[in-house]
């Protein structure tokens, strides 16, 4: 996982937490679920492969773009009848925080933003240009997205600040309780701004950002299990097993297993 972070302004930082040229999507990606604290940008190379976005399936047609914002869940499908090769990004920026007001986001047809992505693709990882044309993508990406929704309906202070503590302490264990004082709210209170401004309980969003990032672990990294429950915040290693299959249909050693093998077969196909 590689972080760039580049100010456009003071107080404007943008970080690109992770980025993948090419990746051929299976049925790992039909087992995502797409959720946590960071922007997800996507371009796929073909038909076949989409979000479900509020109960209504969505393709990634070939050659467009697309903003998914943070704190929205969404399950992903694929139809696996071709392969299906995706370029993808994940990354924060503080001008848009939360993504509040956002919903999934077709980008408008753009050919600075090919012609960036273009460059981006055939330019090594090592070159000195390579972060500065992952900024630029992200950049243009953003300032493509909706002008009436940039500044409306975001999160209200408190929400922000604790989302911003769950996402940075996700290994604590804390509940309601903790969470009310840590925002001075009454618990009755909190359950009702946070289910009104985040469509969830906060347990309910707790507990997907922990899974998610769980899955994310076992793809992205070799640490053994009980090392990524510790990280996540989830002490019982077979209550985990357990609600991870049922969230993704495979247990957590199946899952890491068939990512690693579409990641050989991406390899082999170079």
């Amino acid at each position: 996982m590689k972080t760039i972070t580049s100010k456009f302004s003071s107080g404007n930082p943008l970080h690109v937490e992770e980025m993948k040229k090419r990746v051929m999507l299976n049925n790992i990606w039909g087992k995502i679920h797409l959720f946590g604290n960071h922007w997800h940008l996507y371009r796929n190379d073909s038909g076949g492969a989409g979000v479900v976005d509020n109960n209504r399936k969505v393709e990634f047609l070939p050659g467009r773009w697309y903003l998914v914002p943070p704190y929205k869940k969404m399950e992903t499908w694929c139809n696996q009848e071709h392969p299906v090769y995706q370029f993808y990004i994940h990354f924060t920026t503080a001008s848009f925080p939360d993504g509040a007001g956002f919903s999934l986001v077709e980008l408008p047809e753009d050919q600075e933003l090919n012609r960036t992505y273009e460059k981006l693709k055939n330019c090594n990882i090592s070159s000195n240009i390579f972060p500065l044309l992952l900024l630029k993508l992200t950049s243009a990406a953003c300032c493509m997205l909706p002008e009436n929704s940039n500044y409306e309906g975001q999160f209200s202070p408190k929400i922000s600040m604790l989302l911003h503590h769950i996402s940075q302490h996700l290994g604590d264990q804390f509940g309601l309780d903790e969470m009310a004082e840590l925002i001075n709210m009454s618990k009755n209170t909190l359950l009702r701004h946070f289910k009104n401004e985040i469509g969830l309980s906060p347990y309910q969003y707790l507990s997907n950002l922990r899974y998610t990032e769980a899955a994310n672990l076992l793809t992205q990294s070799d640490l053994p299990l009980e090392e990524i429950c510790e990280i996540v915040g989830i002490r019982d290693r077979f209550h985990f097993s357990r609600m991870f299959k049922n969230i993704y249909g495979q247990s957590p050693g199946f899952y890491r297993r068939a990512h690693k093998n579409a990641v050989n077969m991406r390899d082999n196909t170079k």
